[in-house]
This record gives C-alpha cells, structure tokens and sequence, in this order.
C-alpha cells in the first residue's frame, strides 16, 4: 500500500511538471501585452497621416465657429470677411452665402431646423427656471428671521422672474426669426415643404 501512494504521488509530481513545462511553453509563444502595445502604436504612427485637433480653453477661437472642414471665414478690419459679405449681416442672418439671390432647398431645411432646435432648448430652459421660481416661492424656512427677511426682500424671486422673462424674449425671438425665415421663403416663391 505504501508503494502504490508513493508511485501516486511520484506520478502526480510528474505530471505537475510537465503541465507546467507545457504552460511555460505556451505563454513564451505568446507575445507579452507591452510588446502588443508597441506594435500596435507603431502600426498606428504608419498609417495615421496627422494627428486631430485638440482644443483646449488656451487655443479655441474666440471669434467665428468652429469647425471640422477647416478655418471659416475671419472678419477684415473693414469689417467684411474674406468672402466679401459683412460680418454683421452673416452673423445675424447665420448665413454662408450673401443675402441678393435665392436660397436652395438645403437652405431652407437646414435653417429652419437650426431655428426649432434653439427654440426647443429655450422652451426646455423656460420650463427648468419656472420650476426653480415656484421652489423658491414654496420654500419654508425653519427659522423665523429668515422667513421674513425671505418674505420682505424676495431677492432670488425677483432674480428667477428677471431670467424668465428674458428667457420668455429669447424665445418669442426664436419664433419671429422662423415667421422671417418663412416670409423669406414666401418671398422667394419656394415650395412650402421646404420649411418642414
């Protein structure tokens, strides 16, 4: 009995061994994750051709739009930019092209969608402010003192109601930019399908 359980146990150290030659060998065939690493920034300085644009508070233009086309039109000291359309009047209009001829179809789809999706945020900050007002007026105060002072000066509500209504004008803004964006197509005599 003695020898069978040293025979076993003489097997089971063998077999240990081998199963880790055999791992040992296996993991050398691999490459290590450093060495993938290398090799794949290698590959990757070959092929790409230039490194994207990061943009930082220290390098983003203050003036103009950015973009991923490349630099858009700077305003000259005369105040025109480099196309010949006045700076002014490209950016309250926000168009590209100048102002004389009629618009394309693009044109009108991609204004008019411009002009929803910032009237839409207006809406939304509306709704957010009107919600902070009425916590505001509901607010209890355990201390006494402070509910009156609250109650006397109405600071943060005169505040809240100072945002509203100027959030209230940026949005019938909104509206009249897209009644002008609608006489101008009218006036253009475009097909009124290319407002939607």
């Amino acid at each position: 009995m003695r020898r069978l359980t040293l025979i076993a146990a003489i097997l089971a150290v063998g077999l240990m061994e081998g199963a880790g030659f055999a791992l040992a060998q296996q993991t050398s065939k691999t490459p290590s994750l450093g060495e993938l690493a290398r090799q794949l920034r290698a590959e990757h300085g070959k092929t790409s051709e230039k490194p994207a644009k990061v943009y930082t508070n220290d390098n983003i233009p203050r003036t103009g739009a950015l973009s991923d086309v490349g630099p858009t039109s700077q305003p000259t000291a005369g105040g025109t930019t480099a196309k010949g359309e006045s700076a002014a009047g490209a950016a309250s209009t926000g168009e590209s092209k100048s102002a004389t001829g009629p618009h394309d179809e693009k044109y009108y789809r991609e204004r008019m969608k411009e002009l929803r999706s910032q009237k839409e945020m207006h809406e939304r900050e509306l709704a957010v402010l009107k919600q902070k007002l009425a916590l505001n007026e509901t607010q209890y105060y355990s201390d006494p003192n402070k509910t009156l002072t609250q109650e006397f000066t109405r600071s943060d509500i005169n505040k809240k109601q100072g945002e509203i209504d100027k959030k209230q004008q940026q949005i019938a803004n909104d509206q009249k930019a897209i009644d002008d964006l609608e006489a101008q197509c009218q006036q253009e005599g475009c097909p009124p399908g290319w407002l939607r």
